[in-house]
């Protein structure tokens, strides 16, 4: 969301970009996750360092309830925002229905666990899975021609 702690910082403080997202790949065995942001060519190097020094705080501190509060606010609302078609509740379903039968969830418990999410259960994942060590940096831009 736009008040998160990496566009507070990379945005507001340090005016380094526009905009920052995630994206996560992967499905229920494994996954990876991924952030996008944009920025000039020259803030690259700086850009990246605060990113992984944010990563560091956040393994380091952990999430607070605050900033779980608004994530699961978000999350829920966006789910039941975007249910609003048949479509949408057979792609939610199926996919857990077809390849994960023994963890798939209904919508009602699938808000219910998230509203369950503590702040000790995140700082558990994160500190079990984010990786600073094993990342790698893709770069896509334009180059100018002459």
């Amino acid at each position: 969301s736009r008040i998160g702690r990496f566009y507070k910082k990379l945005r507001h403080e340090k005016g380094l970009v526009y905009n920052i997202n995630w994206q996560r790949f992967g499905n229920i065995k494994n996954c990876a996750v991924g952030i996008t942001t944009n920025t000039n060519v020259t803030n690259v190097d700086i850009l990246t360092e605060e990113i992984f020094n944010s990563l560091k705080e956040l393994k380091k501190e952990g999430i607070t309830k605050s900033e779980l509060d608004i994530i699961k606010n978000i999350t829920i609302k966006s789910l039941k925002r975007t249910m609003q078609t048949s479509q949408s509740w057979v792609e939610f379903h199926s996919y857990g229905e077809v390849f994960a039968p023994e963890t798939y969830r209904s919508i009602d418990k699938y808000i219910d666990q998230i509203s369950l999410l503590t702040t000790n259960d995140i700082n558990d994942v994160i500190k079990k899975y984010v990786d600073l060590e094993n990342n790698f940096l893709i770069t896509v831009g334009k180059k100018k021609f002459d």
